[in-house]
């Protein structure tokens, strides 16, 4: 091997470093800014950094019915094994624009493949209020998976 091909192999890897560093690292952004997470009987807000915040701290802070609805989605769709690639996409897209707004940042180089694909989500929905990407959200895993929210209507229900 010459002193090239030795060059262009460790580039290839610190590459494929800096690439499985972005994603992880964008992977802990995106649960950074979980909103709630249902456990059990009960819900259970999250903070900023992922620590379980008091129902004493959110004395007084209601949330909507689509708040909770939207909740239950992501809990829903971060767990369903049978959403297809291009779905989840849109999805993260979605969510991305209901719990940060509107695509900012610039896009990632076409080596993080997976950060790209993302990013390219998110900016595909465009400037959208919150809360309708949140309705959105809901009606696009609503037509994947009819029946997402079925147990939790029977909870209702009873």
């Amino acid at each position: 091997m010459d002193s090239m091909q030795i060059l262009l192999l460790a580039l290839v890897g610190l590459s494929a470093l800096v690439f499985l560093i972005l994603d992880t690292f964008d992977s802990h952004q995106s649960s950074k800014h979980r909103v709630i997470a249902r456990r059990g009987e009960g819900e259970k807000r999250l903070g900023s950094e992922g620590n379980r915040i008091s129902d004493d701290e959110w004395e007084g802070v209601e949330r909507s019915e689509l708040e909770k609805i939207f909740g239950e989605a992501l809990v829903y769709a971060e767990s369903c094994q049978s959403i297809g690639e291009d779905s989840k996409l849109q999805l993260y897209g979605l969510q991305k624009a209901a719990l940060q707004g509107p695509c900012c940042g610039s896009r990632p180089t076409a080596l993080h493949l997976s950060a790209r694909s993302k990013w390219n989500a998110w900016q595909k929905v465009g400037n959208i209020s919150e809360e309708i990407a949140m309705e959105k959200y809901i009606a696009t895993l609503s037509d994947l998976i009819p029946d997402w929210n079925k147990g939790e209507r029977d909870e209702a229900e009873s």
